[in-house]
């Protein structure tokens, strides 16, 4: 961009200058075609980074081609989403620890793991401060009857 406004100063100055060897001239004709040259000159030099962006726009604005598979955008779109999903299961857990054995959320730290497509695989939970007192088996076999996943309470 820097670059198109010294080119836009150096036109502007070289047409100042050329004004200034014509002021003596007495044809009219002649300053007048050098005017319609500055001004399409000045002209162009502002319209042509509009072009330049419609030609480049053409590979910014389109959607990705979907014949290379998943495009980029779906892929992150589906990465965000299951990091999402993650978190919202993994405070659901969390949730249901504190309401049906009384664990405090700072006493539970829960890891949700996820295969292809997002499959729930695994639910860890870590207890500590008071938690550890807590029985883990009743617990396990809750979350596996619940999430029917591979359940591990430490």
């Amino acid at each position: 961009m820097r670059e198109k406004i010294f080119v836009l100063f150096g036109v502007a100055l070289a047409a100042a200058l050329a004004e200034l060897l014509l002021a003596g001239e007495k044809k009219d004709g002649v300053r007048r075609a050098f005017h319609i040259l500055v001004s399409l000159a000045v002209l162009f030099c502002l319209v042509q980074p509009f072009f330049t962006f419609l030609q480049k726009g053409n590979d910014v604005l389109s959607l990705p081609q979907e014949d290379a598979g998943e495009s980029a955008y779906e892929q992150i779109y589906t990465d965000t989403v299951g990091r999402a999903v993650v978190r919202d299961l993994e405070d659901g857990v969390c949730d249901l620890l504190e309401r049906e054995y009384g664990i405090a959320r700072e006493d539970c730290l829960v890891c949700v793991s996820t295969g292809e497509g997002g499959n729930l695989t695994k639910i860890s939970v870590y207890l500590s401060g008071k938690a550890l007192l807590s029985d883990p088996l009743p617990i396990e076999e809750d979350l596996t009857l619940r999430f029917g996943c591979e359940t591990e309470v430490r």
